[in-house]
């Protein structure tokens, strides 16, 4: 789980490092990127995975609610190091 964590924070780091590339981005971006972020560390809190997690797929609403989340494991792949957030629109 520590290294799970881990990666999703160093993937809010570096959606947070985007700020301001963007003429499209709202004005509370920051906000909003630590909100949804907390909303994947609950739901991988209540649905732990069993291995270590080459991607998650996110599926959310209009809202940007967390509805699931399904991981992909590493499998046979040695490299720990890549990591994915895959995020799907209902």
């Amino acid at each position: 789980m520590a290294d799970l964590y881990s990666k999703v924070e160093e993937h809010k780091i570096s959606i947070l490092k985007q700020k301001g590339k963007s003429d499209i981005e709202p004005k509370d971006y920051e906000e909003q990127i630590e909100k949804w972020y907390n909303q994947l560390v609950g739901m991988i809190n209540i649905n732990p995975p069993n291995d270590y997690v080459k991607a998650i797929s996110v599926t959310q609403d209009a809202n940007q609610t967390i509805k699931k989340i399904i991981y992909q494991y590493n499998g046979l792949d040695t490299n720990k190091e890549d990591f994915f957030i895959n995020i799907f629109w209902i």
